[in-house]
């Protein structure tokens, strides 16, 4: 494998062991907003995305893309949104993403739309190659709300690889001027 091949394909080894949590494995006591911004920052660490903060939890909040927690106790429901969120926000607005979930909202429960969404993010991880070859299949039986959630996961995940591959050009020219 030529050189440029296996640095790259060091550089995208820690997309290809993030595991995203499912539904089941998110926290099923209610969390205060610190603890929910540390493990979301923690998971969301090895991506290219932007921290969240609490400024901006409350700013989701008081636009109304997640749900109000009750007593600023944090639940699954916000939780789930907050890593949807987290995922997404670099890609596409917040209320692109709003829309998204409004429309799968319609055709499943939140935990199976949840599921769906991680579960595509997690299996695109675990077959990250290079050269990057991404491709999720849109079936003619998924709904319209499906396939945007798989487009957009798609898109995701093109930007996320392509901002990895891009740092590390940056890095080795950099390197380059030193020389």
């Amino acid at each position: 494998m030529p050189q440029d091949l296996l640095q790259q394909t060091a550089l995208l080894e820690p997309l290809r062991r993030l595991h995203l949590p499912l539904w089941a494995e998110l926290p099923t006591i209610p969390l205060h907003q610190e603890q929910v911004i540390g493990l979301i920052n923690e998971t969301l660490a090895p991506l290219p995305v932007e921290p969240l903060t609490a400024a901006m939890v409350a700013n989701y909040i008081k636009k109304g893309f997640i749900t109000k927690p009750v007593r600023k106790r944090y639940e699954k429901l916000q939780i789930g949104e907050l890593f949807v969120i987290g995922l997404m926000k670099n890609t596409f607005t917040l209320a692109a993403i709003g829309r998204a979930f409004e429309a799968e909202m319609d055709d499943v429960r939140v935990s199976e739309a949840y599921d769906r969404f991680i579960e595509l993010f997690n299996s695109q991880f675990e077959r990250l190659t290079v050269p990057v070859n991404l491709s999720i299949t849109i079936e003619p039986t998924d709904s319209a709300a499906y396939q945007v959630q798989k487009m957009s996961v798609q898109s995701s995940l093109f930007r996320i690889t392509t901002h990895v591959l891009l740092m590390n050009i940056k890095e080795e020219q950099q390197d380059g001027e030193q020389v």
